[in-house]
């Protein structure tokens, strides 16, 4: 199978498709997937009509494989097998949702205003052939595959019906829709670990391309941490499988003038660093020397959530978050 949507949508073959990567039309989730196996006794290869999504694929494989899983296991998506082995059809009747975090275009720092914020508004509901995007938009694939026409006004019957199914899902998903998946920290089982501009809030950096071009970008981590103590931060530019300064760069890559590292760690503002002295708002500042590959800080946490701030400068001047952070509990 493939990603939700081509990355540039219309700008390669998108099978005409309305829509790209991260939108809510046909072009932005509609994706091909293939299954195959030779001796799963699988009916004659053909193309499977009816609504599909990805949750599916998990019982589908438990399934087939024949494993039992308990009875009280609630999957969010239905099995396959009976499909595909030519027994059933998929329910002419389901309904699916697709929502979900887009990225904050145009902002390099996380904002509880953004379009990163699940919202019920923002779903598409899809039922049939009609798909109804964001509670005020409908479209029927059965004579406008294209989504160029809204016939919300036509069609009262069916968007009463599909906005029902939407409130009672959003119902059921808006306690923990927004809540942060934290990253723990010092933990014996992974202690030490790193941490990645991959994992920033909203704003990532997640592709080696960036990191070697220094994508200039601040974001910061929500973090658990997992036992009190004394913890050190290890500030990087470059992972430690490549021994290059901070202000450095391989070739090929693009070197970052960075002469100080900065980090703050919210709603601890008076915590004891290494040599006992508090620190506040400000945070954390050391000089970055010409021949340093990382810049390192020593900080007694208490057990708990926090968040962690990163940043390389140039002077005063805020160049990047760190790329990679390694943790480790002393």
């Amino acid at each position: 199978m493939t990603d939700n949507g081509s990355t540039h949508g219309p700008l390669y073959f998108n099978a005409g498709m309305r829509g790209m990567k991260t939108e809510l039309w046909e072009g932005g989730h509609r994706v091909p997937f293939f299954i195959s196996w030779p001796n799963g006794d699988l009916a004659d290869p053909r193309d499977v009509t009816g609504l599909t999504q990805v949750q599916d694929v998990l019982p589908t494989l438990l399934n087939l494989a024949g494993i039992e899983t308990p009875a009280a296991r609630n999957f969010n998506g239905m099995s396959l097998a009976p499909v595909l082995r030519g027994d059933a059809g998929v329910p002419e009747d389901r309904m699916l949702i697709i929502n979900y975090s887009r990225m904050p275009s145009g902002f390099n720092y996380p904002s509880p205003y953004t379009q990163s914020i699940l919202t019920r508004s923002h779903a598409g509901v899809l039922w049939k052939h009609w798909r109804l995007l964001e509670d005020r938009e409908l479209y029927d694939l059965e004579s406008d595959p294209l989504q160029t026409t809204n016939v919300i006004d036509q069609h009262p019957e069916v968007v009463a019906r599909m906005r029902d199914h939407l409130y009672e899902w959003w119902d059921e998903v808006a306690p923990t829709a927004n809540e942060p998946q934290r990253i723990v920290i010092g933990d014996d089982i992974e202690n030490p670990m790193m941490l990645t501009g991959c994992e920033w809030l909203d704003v990532f950096v997640d592709q080696q391309a960036q990191v070697r071009r220094g994508t200039r970008k601040t974001g910061y981590w929500l973090l658990d941490v997992a036992e009190a103590g004394e913890y050190e931060f290890a500030l990087r530019r470059w992972p430690r499988e490549i021994d290059v300064p901070l202000a450095s760069a391989p070739e090929g890559s693009t070197a970052l003038p960075i002469s100080s590292a900065r980090l703050f760690i919210s709603d601890h503002h008076h915590l004891d660093i290494g040599d006992k002295r508090p620190y506040g708002f400000e945070g954390l500042t050391t000089r970055v020397d010409s021949d340093d590959t990382e810049a390192t800080f020593t900080v007694t946490l208490p057990e708990g959530t926090i968040a962690l701030h990163t940043w390389f400068e140039e002077g005063r001047e805020v160049i990047a978050s760190a790329y990679y952070v390694y943790v480790t509990r002393e």
